[in-house]
């Protein structure tokens, strides 16, 4: 069969450095090649090359570099594929694609740069979260439409789309940016070449994503990219493939002879419409004709469909869901930045991660922040560099010159940097992305404003950044005032991206509070922005301020951990000990697991004042939990009458009976811890 293996993704872009084990040193650590790239460390290996984290040795800056594997050099085919990626890629210039800014050859094995992307590919996340849901689903498949829409325009045909080719990362506005990686296959059409390499006895691509007259060795054209993106849907969407058999020949096989199974019938349990059905049988139908006739197409059809779906749910700026032209995902990337996207990636933070899962459980671990990582390089870097490089005999005088001002200038620097800095204490705007931020000090308020909407759908958007310092474990708590009229939201993220909680439990005119949230010690993250209803405009408000304050506290031992909001995360309760808590939000859920033998169990969760508890206990895997609420008002719980047969952990859950967003300037009992114990009655 040939290259089925050529699919396997490259781990060009981390968010930390792949652990390789060999038995001896990588030769090509540490070396210089061509005279400007120094090469860091090993990030990934696929099936054509090693892939390195180079620095460009006169800018400073990082990129990945792709290294043909030795044993390949000595087969053109292989050659010629390589170079052809990076043709290919070298004529693209989108936001949404990976750029390639050099090319070359050394000690006989070909090499090619390209920008160092952080985040994770969509595989990954797909293995890891399961299904996307459809409303984070879709601007990630705009942007890759917008990609593909490019590259077929210039005559490029992808033919590898699969999950693991979509790299995603994070904006500094939090959003999702989606990068086109691998056109290690792509086919520059027109240029007198055979649409499919499949005559020479080899195939090419991946078989969960395959076209049928890709697979039959047939001409081909960009509609096997918009079957590949139909089948790429098909898989994020409900976490199975199209089509699946034991072996790959099976798979390819039943592209070509099998019906489609509806996505809503393979998972039926998402909620599947049958307009989003339909978007995915055109795209995956079996002959060319019968699918859209480009991306654009497609792209207007699945918009046309998710509006169908989510009925106004969706939590995307309108713009993106009404407009046929291509890059419209781009204004929202730019809500928060005015900066050019053309020649870099759109205001990304580097090294932040995706969204966690609604479990949490894919939470950032406190404590394992990375280093910053140092700028990275981009097609106008190294442009400028060639054109510096090759007049450097000319410009040597100005070098010197630049150089001595620059040594005045650090001289200054350090004059000044002895001298004491005072911390704001009023924001700093602009502020609209995490590298703005406005730096807050403990126990120290700073008073800000949510004054200039971004947008029409997007309200001003404060950010601001702390360091928590000590070596142990802190209590963290964020305290927000209220602005008349304005309903405010807080959402705190370590430095990583990664969102550790939201505190969003009063309506306009409340406090909001992230209260004695556990943290390790470093860099975090707390933006304050306005909840804005659906077919409302943003406030601007230029008269009324809010004050922001962080402080944090040692955290006792017998504390809850957050987030245990869900069973999967619960905290682990010792029969006969105390443990407290806090619920702090108005739908907070604090969960506990106890690992007991057979018998029967009495428990106590003490009262929290002008707060309703409810306590619900789950015992041997049973489907609904036994509930425990004596409708008092300031009132404790008492838990008796439980029998366990010791095969199951027993869940204890402690929450609100009433979980609504509340009419009031402050969440009743947020500050007032509960206790709760369980124990084996004499």
């Amino acid at each position: 069969m040939g290259y089925l293996a050529l699919g396997s993704p490259y781990t060009v872009c981390v968010s930390e450095p792949a652990q390789h084990p060999e038995k001896t040193p990588d030769p090509w650590l540490g070396r210089i090649v061509d005279e400007r790239y120094r090469v860091l460390e090993r990030v990934g290996q696929g099936g054509m090359g090693v892939v390195y984290k180079v620095e460009h040795v006169r800018i400073g800056k990082v990129a990945a570099m792709k290294l043909l594997h030795r044993r390949l050099c000595g087969e053109p085919a292989l050659l010629k594929r390589f170079r052809i990626e990076a043709e290919a890629i070298s004529k693209l210039n989108h936001p949404n694609i990976v750029q390639v800014f050099d090319y070359g050859q050394v000690l006989e094995q070909p090499y090619l740069v390209m920008e160092y992307l952080h985040g994770e590919d969509l595989g990954t996340i797909v293995k890891r979260d399961g299904p996307l849901p459809l409303r984070r689903l879709v601007p990630l498949l705009i942007q890759v439409c917008d990609a593909l829409t490019e590259a077929h325009e210039l005559g490029i045909v992808h033919r590898d789309l699969k999950p693991e080719n979509i790299q995603v990362s994070r904006t500094r506005a939090g959003l999702d940016h989606a990068k086109v990686l691998d056109f290690g296959l792509a086919k520059v059409l027109g240029e007198g070449v055979s649409t499919n390499d499949s005559t020479a006895g080899n195939l090419v691509g991946t078989p969960y994503y395959m076209a049928p007259e890709q697979i039959r060795g047939h001409p081909i054209d960009h509609r096997c990219d918009i079957y590949a993106l139909g089948a790429l849907t098909y898989r994020v969407l409900t976490g199975n493939h199209a089509f699946t058999a034991r072996t790959p020949v099976g798979v390819l096989t039943k592209h070509i002879t099998e019906v489609l199974v509806l996505p809503s019938r393979s998972a039926p349990n998402l909620g599947i419409s049958s307009s989003i059905d339909q978007v995915v049988v055109r795209a995956m139908a079996k002959a060319p004709e019968q699918r859209y006739e480009t991306i654009a197409q497609l792209k207007i059809a699945l918009v046309e469909a998710a509006n169908r779906s989510l009925s106004g749910e969706v939590d995307i700026a309108p713009e993106v869901f009404s407009s046929e032209l291509s890059g419209q995902m781009l204004k929202l990337q730019r809500r928060a930045s005015d900066a050019s996207l053309r020649d870099s990636s759109p205001d990304l933070d580097p090294g932040a991660p995706l969204p966690p899962p609604p479990d949490g459980s894919a939470l950032a671990t406190p404590g394992s922040a990375l280093e910053i990582t140092p700028p990275r390089l981009t097609r106008a870097d190294l442009h400028f560099d060639r054109k510096v490089y090759r007049g450097r005999r000319v410009g040597i005088a100005l070098l010197v010159l630049v150089l001595l001002s620059a040594a005045s200038a650090a001289g200054w620097w350090f004059y000044l940097r002895e001298r004491p800095v005072e911390p704001p204490t009023i924001e700093i705007e602009p502020n609209n992305t995490t590298a703005q931020a406005t730096q807050l000090v403990a126990n120290k308020r700073v008073t800000g404003m949510l004054g200039k909407r971004l947008s029409k759908t997007a309200s001003d958007m404060d950010w601001y950044t702390f360091r928590v310092e000590g070596e142990t474990p802190r209590a963290l708590t964020v305290t927000v005032s209220p602005i008349p009229n304005i309903d405010l939201v807080v959402e705190l993220y370590d430095r990583l991206g990664g969102r550790l909680a939201l505190a969003d439990g009063t309506e306009k005119g409340g406090h909001e509070r992230v209260f004695g949230w556990p943290v390790q010690p470093g860099t975090y993250y707390v933006l304050v922005r306005e909840v804005v209803d659906q077919g409302s405009v943003p406030t601007e408000n230029i008269t009324d301020s809010y004050s922001i304050t962080v402080s944090w506290a040692p955290l006792a031992a017998n504390w809850e951990r957050e987030p245990n909001d869900t069973d999967r995360q619960s905290n682990t309760l010792t029969l006969g000990s105390e443990l407290r808590g806090t619920l702090g939000a108005p739908n907070d859920v604090d969960s506990y697991r106890l690992d007991v033998p057979t018998g029967k169990l009495e428990g106590l969760v003490s009262a929290i004042p002008k707060v309703d508890i409810v306590v619900e206990v789950l015992v041997d895997g049973a489907d609904k939990p036994r509930r425990f609420d004596s409708g008092k008002v300031g009132g404790g719980e008492r838990i008796f009458d439980i029998a366990t047969n010791g095969k199951k952990p027993v869940i204890v859950r402690v929450r609100r009976k009433h979980t609504d967003k509340l009419k009031a300037i402050h969440v009743p009992g947020q500050k007032s811890p509960y206790t709760l114990r369980i124990w084996t009655p004499s």
